[in-house]
């Protein structure tokens, strides 16, 4: 009856209301409840209920459950004459970026490789928002394989292409501009990555007057980089502006205040303050345990910071034990080979260098050097450095 489509309708619409505002518990409620009235609703309308319900699930750090309602709405989609190729190729470039947040890299670049092969074959979709974006999500889901050279070359094609159908000034090229600056800057190209920020910024100022959470991440990522030039006042500078603005978009226990957090710790870690970057380390590392898991690479790197903190204190055994956890992680995380397990190999050889285990220390150099190579140009001074 009417007024019984009209109920199906009020709660995805409030489902999809609640998404926007960023309430997702009330959004999964809505949907759910949209679901159980639905089952025999068009294919079209069920793919887009199981997609927001698995984006919902995502957006709380929800990965299993996501992908359970991610992966309903592509069989859905796969097996109707009527649903659009678009949405089977948002189904997989959704898919994508579950798996990515999941650090299963390898499956993440299949799937977003499939949503673009979908959408590069439509005449339609060729050139559009939705291609730009497929390529924007395989720069990053390279960039965590560690894999920078095709990184740098999809957040290129994400940003020209949105430069072509949208212009230089919306929210796309920023987000994009601020994602190409940590490739830079993973790659110790803080000039190129800086540039890319304060590009990102200017077309905030001129959308919003940089009162985004874009915003509110690019001055995160400038305070990164000042850290990484040795300049940690005016980096904190940008921190705490960050920290302000992410308390009033996103609250306190939101994954993007963790990495302020983080960032404001090692910054208080550069002026010797290791009372201040312990609690900021240990305020990102529950937010982060809270929202992934103990599992997850996030959680190595916020144990990464806070060996290198026990490690500048001179407590090299404590450093030890908790490097040793982040490196367990890592490795089940990306097995053997990746550059974040180099750097975790660097550092505990430093540390039992330091201890006067200087052969173990050597071992662990050894295994860094050999991933490293596989990433980087033997000329490249990270690993000239280490050499030294």
């Amino acid at each position: 009856s009417l007024r019984y489509f009209s109920s199906i309708e009020s709660n995805y619409d409030k489902g999809a209301r609640y998404y926007k505002e960023g309430n997702f518990t009330e959004a999964i409620k809505c949907l759910e409840k949209n679901l159980q009235q639905s089952k025999e609703d068009s294919p079209e309308s069920l793919v887009k209920t199981y997609q927001m319900l698995g984006l919902s699930h995502y957006s709380l750090g929800k990965l299993e459950q996501a992908l359970e309602y991610l992966q309903n709405a592509l069989n859905l989609s796969i097996n109707s004459t009527t649903v659009d190729h678009q949405k089977t190729s948002e189904c997989y470039s959704y898919l994508g970026l579950v798996y990515l947040q999941m650090s299963m890299n390898d499956e993440a670049i299949e799937y977003l490789k499939q949503a673009l092969s979908i959408s590069l074959s439509s005449k339609d979709d060729k050139d559009s928002v939705n291609t730009a974006t497929i390529y924007k999500h395989l720069g990053v889901a390279y960039h965590r394989a560690g894999q920078y050279e095709p990184s740098l070359e999809y957040y290129e094609k994400a940003l020209n292409l949105y430069v072509d159908l949208l212009g230089h000034e919306n929210e796309y090229c920023s987000a994009t501009l601020e994602a190409l600056s940590r490739v830079y800057n993973d790659l110790d190209m803080t000039a190129e990555a800086m540039d890319c920020l304060n590009k990102a910024l200017a077309i905030e100022e001129a959308l919003n007057d940089c009162t985004s959470l874009t915003a509110a991440i690019i001055y995160l990522r400038k305070a990164i980089i000042l850290g990484k030039l040795q300049e940690p006042e005016e980096g904190l500078q940008y921190g705490n502006k960050s920290l302000e603005m992410l308390y009033e978009l996103v609250g306190e226990k939101h994954p993007e205040t963790a990495n302020c957090f983080s960032a404001l710790s090692s910054l208080y870690q550069q002026q010797n303050n290791y009372e201040k970057a312990l609690e900021y380390a240990n305020l990102a590392l529950k937010i982060n345990l809270d929202t992934y898991g103990d599992k997850h690479p996030v959680v190595a790197v916020i144990y990464h910071n806070l060996g290198n903190i026990y490690a500048a204190m001179g407590k090299e055994n404590d450093a030890l034990e908790i490097l040793q956890k982040c490196r367990e992680i890592e490795l089940e995380a990306y097995g053997e080979d990746h550059p974040d397990i180099a750097m975790t190999y660097f550092t505990i050889g430093t540390l039992l260098a330091n201890l006067g285990r200087h052969d173990e220390g050597i071992q662990y150099y050894k295994k860094g050097i050999d991933i490293f190579k596989k990433f980087n140009d033997e000329n490249d001074p990270r690993l000239i450095e280490i050499g030294r």
